[in-house]
């Protein structure tokens, strides 16, 4: 059987006229395309352009950049089935809203507001205000809209003069944990303090709040974990068989104790 041969027009090489070489194409010389494979695979690769994934995100509404982390913007789900680019969704897929939740959270109170000013069929947000405030101080409460003279027994929380719903919102909270909005924060940063001391896995001096990586590093190195051991072998941890960390294990805790021993003479 006699080897046909083919020239790559683009990179000029002469290669055998196959289709390990050569893409198909019926209109071709031999039935094959006029540029090799390799050829082809090079200039698709360059056109490939790496998109970085987003670290940070502008809010729509107040334009400022935060982290595009949940800590910064609440997550919606588009179902499955929604039209996007005229073409729809195979799965729900899971994306970070376009504002901030600061921005969201007044968004939210407005539109409740407008669909007050509905409810109550007014026109102005003054007049709505009012409203407010009488259905406010009929009920006896404290806040942005009520007499703060007013007795009443349905009163549970005694809120600041001239508080924003969301201020009330956040001084309950504080009542129902336990605390006392006045010493709020250092009474929880206390809690806090007290019960990571209590979780801690290794034992640390109680000076440290904050224990320092270098002490953490040690802690670990000296209770001979999995990963140190492993460390130790050259190994990684997945590769090393449980018999064999067991052994190495005794063997560093041997050469300690021999090493105490010395040290103390």
């Amino acid at each position: 059987m006699i080897m046909m041969y083919k020239v790559c027009t683009k990179c000029k090489n002469t290669l055998p006229a196959t289709k390990e070489n050569f893409n198909v194409q019926s209109r071709g010389k031999y039935g094959l395309r006029s540029i090799c494979k390799t050829c082809i695979r090079a200039y698709s690769k360059s056109r490939w352009v790496v998109v970085p994934k987003k670290t940070e995100k502008q809010c729509g509404r107040c334009k400022e950049i935060f982290p595009l982390t949940g800590e910064y913007f609440y997550t919606k789900t588009t179902k499955k089935g929604t039209i996007i680019g005229g073409k729809p969704l195979s799965a729900d897929c899971i994306s970070f809203r376009s504002t901030c939740k600061t921005c969201h959270t007044v968004q939210g109170y407005a539109r409740e507001r407008a669909k007050l000013l509905i409810k109550y069929n007014i026109s102005s947000y003054e007049e709505l205000d009012k409203i407010i405030y009488e259905m406010r101080t009929r009920a006896g409460m404290k806040g942005a809209y009520a007499n703060l003279n007013i007795p009443s027994k349905r009163r549970k929380y005694n809120y600041p003069e001239n508080a924003t719903p969301y201020e009330m919102q956040k001084i309950r909270k504080i009542y129902n944990k336990g605390y006392d909005p006045s010493n709020y924060q250092d009474e929880w940063r206390k809690d806090w303090l007290k019960k990571a001391k209590e979780n801690r896995k290794y034992t640390y001096s109680e000076e440290y709040d904050k224990v320092p990586q270098s002490l953490k590093n040690k802690a670990i190195s000296e209770a001979l974990t999995d990963g140190i051991v492993a460390n130790r072998l050259g190994f990684k941890l997945e590769d090393v068989p449980q018999e064999l960390l067991e052994l190495k294990r005794k063997q560093l805790k041997f050469y300690r104790h021999v090493k105490k021993r010395k040290e103390n003479r």
